[in-house]
């Protein structure tokens, strides 16, 4: 049994829902790798991007959420054709940016693991191939897909995603914009030993 206590002088976070199907949700696609210790000693701590899936836009009125003006969240529906332009788009170029070069070098390939999601693609997807040619990555580069249920390859959702979550447990963004900006913060902020 669970119980609440609370401190002197501390109110409990309002959470109020309307209904259950008016719960703010967003999708994100996440680029992570292990930490690692760089030749010069200092720790990298994998981070390469976390991304909402999805776009913001301006209110064109006034409402009960906020005047004119004031940014809303439209999610995208992914296929395979948005989830492949997602991974050329933002992913490939911030595991280039983002990887540091020695490490990079230091690997004959570097491994892209999704898990069985339908939107997701086939590994030999012929678009995909040729887009990695044209990057000059189809040496480099590999797009594997993990066992379904498999607790031992699934680390974002079973580890990663838990540990951010539990980090953000007594926040309560009202809207989709303020939700994405508090994972993108809780990103940044996850500490090195967490992710390892």
């Amino acid at each position: 049994m669970k119980i609440n206590i609370p401190v002197a002088d501390e109110l409990p976070p309002e959470r109020t829902v309307n209904h259950k199907s008016h719960i703010a949700k967003v999708v994100f696609l996440c680029a992570q790798a292990r930490p690692r210790q760089l030749p010069n000693n200092q720790w990298w701590d994998g981070k390469i991007g976390i991304w909402p899936v999805g776009c913001c836009r301006a209110a064109k009125r006034d409402s009960c959420n906020g005047p004119k003006g004031t940014g809303l969240f439209e999610s995208e529906f992914v296929d395979v054709d948005e989830f492949r332009d997602m991974l050329t788009g933002l992913v490939l170029p911030a595991i280039l940016n983002e990887f540091r070069t020695a490490e990079c070098n230091r690997f004959d390939e570097i491994i892209i693991q999704q898990d069985s999601a339908p939107a997701h693609m086939c590994p030999r997807d012929h678009k995909w191939m040729q887009m990695l040619t044209d990057m000059g990555l189809e040496e480099k580069t590999k797009l594997a897909t993990q066992p379904a249920n498999s607790p031992d390859l699934n680390m974002n959702d079973l580890g990663f995603f838990n540990a951010l979550q539990s980090m953000c447990c007594c926040t309560t963004p009202r809207n989709e914009v303020g939700l994405i900006e508090m994972v993108e913060q809780t990103h940044r902020d996850c500490p090195l030993n967490k992710i390892n």
